[in-house]
């Protein structure tokens, strides 16, 4: 299943926790969408990814404050 989160009202910490909060309601498949402001850095979220073990997250092609949270 596919879901969104549209974080670019909030700044730094918010979008890291709540996309944390989120990430232990996925399950194996899912598919998280994140849609950040610029001043979001993007590596807080690739070590959060690497710390759960089961994630991967992408950067979108078309549009650079898009990313994507896999759940393996």
């Amino acid at each position: 299943m596919d879901y969104q989160l549209d974080l670019t009202a909030y700044s730094c910490p918010l979008p890291l926790l709540i996309t944390k909060r989120a990430i232990q309601q996925l399950n194996k498949g899912d598919c998280l969408l994140l849609k950040v402001s610029p001043y979001t850095i993007f590596s807080d979220f690739e070590l959060l990814c690497q710390q759960q073990g089961d994630l991967s997250i992408t950067q979108k092609s078309d549009n650079k404050y898009e990313w994507l949270i896999d759940k393996n």
